[in-house]
């Protein structure tokens, strides 16, 4: 999918990704739909497109063992983005992509 609503649960090791470049295979996120080099557009439905690392992080912890992210894959995230269009769950069309 080009824009996934992911949901997943925290697992003993984690939710399965680091720094939103790479998704462990077989992890949370690799079954919920989260692919390397997605986009992170909103973290538990508030946008973090401007915000930094630190504080997507911070967000995370603060979500518990749920966390729901809205991706987008980096070439169609750069084509909204030029066309000057909004990311939002509206775009993933049937609703989350996955669940885990």
């Amino acid at each position: 999918p080009f824009v996934s609503l992911c949901r997943m649960e925290k697992t003993s090791s984690g939710f399965g990704c680091h720094l939103f470049s790479q998704v462990v295979k077989g992890g949370p996120a690799d079954k919920a739909g989260l692919a390397d080099d997605d986009g992170v557009v909103e973290v538990n439905g508030v946008n973090v497109e401007k915000s930094s690392h630190a504080e997507v992080v911070e967000m995370i912890r603060r979500g518990g063992n749920t966390l729901e992210m809205l991706v987008a894959s980096k070439n169609v995230y750069k084509q909204l983005k030029d066309k000057g269009m909004t990311i939002t769950p509206r775009l993933v069309g049937e609703g989350p992509s996955s669940q885990a």
